[in-house]
């Protein structure tokens, strides 16, 4: 569990830096440049899809509607489940924007979660065919960085202990500017952290043995057999 807050981290850049309070920027200008170098760390955890960041939206399904509006904190989707009436969920796979006109009617399982494909396009999920029933789908997705308001609220849980030294340095960096003589050994130090665990993130499920997962065919078999 990381104890950071914003509040700590900002007093770390300022330290880095050199800069004693009540210098050249105010405390929300200093919360800004805290906030900037979370959001770097935030999507070092992101593009790693490792599991790191998850959140979930529930969405209501109405007929012959398509298009869903995303929530404002989608960033990447990571799979949509369609909640049947009696409690069981089955896996909505993507489909390829080349797909995009090949499931205007469904067939044979009209419908059934094994019909739905969905896509993330712009800021709605888009589902196809059109649902011809109501009920529910979840979407689970990694979410995009949420700036820290409070000195007194922590980062983000999923952030390893230690990591936001990368996000202090940042601040640090950001506090002298790019004239400063200290500026380039500071960008160096974050650049240098950025590195370190970019490599420590994609290595989270090293170990784990790989399969092939036919995604299509379990949803039809539970639907089939019940497994």
């Amino acid at each position: 569990m990381n104890t950071a807050t914003l509040g700590s981290i900002v007093a770390w850049g300022r330290d880095l830096a050199g800069l004693p309070v009540g210098g050249p920027f105010s405390a929300d200008r200093w919360r800004k440049f805290a906030n900037q170098g979370l959001s770097e760390l935030h999507y070092i955890l992101a593009e790693s899809y490792a599991d790191w960041l998850e959140a979930t939206q529930s969405v209501a399904l109405v007929a012959d509607q398509t298009d869903y509006p995303l929530a404002s904190t989608v960033y990447k989707p990571l799979s949509a489940d369609y909640v049947s009436s009696d409690g069981q969920n089955y896996n909505i796979p993507r489909f390829m924007l080349s797909e995009r006109n090949d499931r205007q009617a469904a067939s044979g399982w009209i419908g059934s979660s094994s019909d739905y494909q969905m896509r993330i396009i712009g800021a709605v999920m888009r589902l196809q065919p059109a649902p011809n029933a109501t009920g529910t789908v979840t979407l689970t997705y990694i979410p995009a960085h949420r700036d820290l308001a409070q000195d007194d609220e922590p980062v983000h849980q999923a952030i390893p202990q230690g990591w936001e030294e990368m996000a202090a340095y940042g601040a640090a960096m950001r506090g002298v500017g790019p004239l400063s003589p200290e500026y380039a050994e500071l960008k160096g130090m974050r650049d240098e952290l950025g590195q370190r665990f970019t490599g420590y993130a994609s290595d989270r499920h090293a170990g784990e043995p790989g399969r092939v997962n036919d995604r299509r065919g379990s949803s039809a078999r539970r639907l089939l057999y019940g497994y």
